[in-house]
């Protein structure tokens, strides 16, 4: 048995982590590992006992972006303090792993995505296998994972849109900002969604994008920068053919916020981009900005640097906003204009013609020291081809796991899942989709040292695991009875194409080989089907 040292804890550099956003119609259905109902009743596990003699701790990993990643390394430093081995087999719906590293990052932040070099060196350890293309909830449950490992952590992410919810909505051509940055990152769930993109580019001059977000400075900066300075970057070719094409014509992108500019979730970094883009004027209306300088605001201000640099540099841009031509190529910000409906084309009544958007004032709220939105009644339309919704997500049930409605997350204290001894969760869908990188890495920490705590106080059922690897192989690839509400269930075989570690390296040496062709860092592979080609080329070597 090898061993390693408790681990002094290594201190990474917290990274901006963009996700996928969120909200409307034109989201694909959701996959069917995710199921609609709530957790049900909860998982029964046996009494606690030690840890076997001479066999390792066996833990399974449901997610293969930043959370599930950090704990898994920070649990294989956890040897000595958990006194044996540990082994992990992390699990993810799609062939290949890194969650919203590579489907959320944009594809201009290329060091952003570097933080995949040490999860590779991760996925890389003896103690830890790849299980790509394992449906939770659909291939596998809760229920069996339990049975089949002493621990199970949930690290899956927030998959579901917080939709807007406003009339007009469901009209062609608003979509949720998620649905857009997954397609043009090459997300196999939103690859085919390239005509309907077209045809919304196409019909107008103007994008409206709801949200002051991260994710929504994205959606607007890569829309204003368009296809030529993009063509060295890993943005799939689908997304450079329309954003040539169709996306030619895009004069202005609109970014509302219902709030001021002291309440923006955006970061310096995402906002300074957008201020130095090559032949794109930044506009910001300096009255917006007094309109948002509160007293409560004023307040905020003075305890936050980061919020101070960005108050100072939209009040530099808006500086020089009037001077900019009515004709030039822009993006807009817009705050305390709250979103009232989508409105019809003229001509086609069933797309997207407009925005109609009402002024807002900011209201303390005593009792929680926030401050509210508050409609005044005066209304203003903006005309548009495209509406991008990036106002939030949220993490869905799936069967057999308790969850929390009113969050919209698991339900857990501190990590560990409620009623369901021997499962944690992690990220997202712990906490709600909030943080950056080096979230995830707190997180992390945390959840391993509950699972440490709850190993070493004997309040796990520790009992005999010992094929809890091939035990999963043989449960997805060897034709087992599905169990009830999976796929295969009522008495039918069930076989999984389980994509492994090597198989996942085939389809990145593919992928890097044909960006190579074309000046790229990569060229990824956008549909399920063509990844389990690339990854079983050389065969089966289970």
């Amino acid at each position: 048995m090898r061993w390693v040292r408790s681990s002094a804890r290594l201190g990474l550099r917290a990274v901006s982590y963009k996700s996928a956003a969120q909200g409307l119609k034109h989201t694909p259905p959701l996959p069917t590992c995710v199921s609609a109902r709530t957790a049900g009743t909860a998982i029964q596990r046996p009494t606690a006992t030690d840890v076997s003699a001479g066999r390792p701790l066996r833990v399974c990993v449901v997610g293969s972006g930043p959370a599930g990643f950090y704990v898994t390394k920070y649990l294989l430093k956890e040897e000595a303090e958990l006194g044996c081995e540990v082994v992990i087999d992390i699990v993810d719906r799609l062939p290949t792993p890194y969650g919203l590293v590579r489907f959320g990052v944009a594809p201009d932040h290329p060091e952003v995505k570097a933080v995949q070099n040490d999860f590779d060196q991760v996925a890389s350890d003896a103690r830890v296998s790849f299980f790509g293309n394992v449906c939770f909830g659909k291939d596998v449950s809760a229920a069996q994972l339990s049975e089949l490992y002493d621990v199970v952590v949930l690290a899956y992410g927030a998959a579901g849109d917080r939709e807007l919810t406003v009339p007009g909505a469901d009209l062609e051509g608003v979509f949720a900002a998620r649905a857009f940055v997954s397609w043009y990152n090459g997300h196999p769930d939103f690859a085919h969604m390239s005509e309907e993109f077209a045809k919304a580019l196409a019909s107008s001059d103007t994008v409206a994008v709801v949200g002051v977000g991260n994710v929504a400075l994205d959606c607007a900066r890569i829309l204003a920068k368009g296809a030529n300075a993009l063509k060295g970057s890993d943005i799939c070719d689908h997304a450079l053919d329309v954003l040539s094409s169709a996306g030619a014509g895009l004069r202005r992108v609109v970014i509302l916020g219902r709030r001021g500019h002291v309440q923006a979730s955006f970061t310096m970094k995402e906002l300074r981009e957008l201020t130095k883009l090559d032949g794109v004027a930044c506009l910001v209306r300096q009255e917006e900005l007094e309109l948002s300088r509160t007293p409560a605001s004023l307040d905020e201000l003075k305890t936050a640097r980061p919020k101070n640099r960005i108050d100072a540099l939209l009040t530099k841009v808006a500086d020089g906003s009037d001077s900019v031509s009515a004709e030039a190529k822009a993006v807009e910000f817009r705050f305390l204009v709250g979103l009232s409906d989508v409105l019809p084309n003229n001509s086609i009544p069933n797309r997207v013609g407009a925005v109609r958007v009402e002024r807002n004032q900011l209201e303390l709220d005593e009792a929680t020291g926030a401050q509210r939105a508050i409609g005044s009644g005066v209304k203003e339309v903006i005309e548009c081809g495209m509406v991008l919704g990036s106002i939030g997500y949220r993490c869905l049930p799936v069967h057999g796991v308790p969850y929390d409605e009113r969050n919209s997350i698991i339900a857990n204290e501190r990590g560990r899942v409620q009623g369901v001894p021997g499962m944690y969760c992690s990220g997202w869908a712990r906490r709600g989709p909030s943080g950056i990188i080096g979230t995830n890495i707190t997180d992390a920490r945390s959840v391993v040292a509950a699972i440490v705590e709850d190993v070493s106080s004997k309040q796990l059922a520790l009992g005999d695991k010992a094929e809890s690897r091939q035990g999963l192989r043989n449960m997805l690839m060897g034709g087992q009875d599905g169990a009830p509400g999976l796929r295969g269930s009522g008495g039918t075989k069930k076989k999984v194409q389980v994509v492994d570690w090597d198989g996942y390296q085939r389809i990145n040496r593919d992928e890097v080989a044909r960006g190579a062709m074309k000046g790229k860092p990569r060229e990824k592979f956008v549909h399920v089907e063509e990844m389990l080609s690339i990854a079983t080329a050389v065969g089966d070597e289970e």
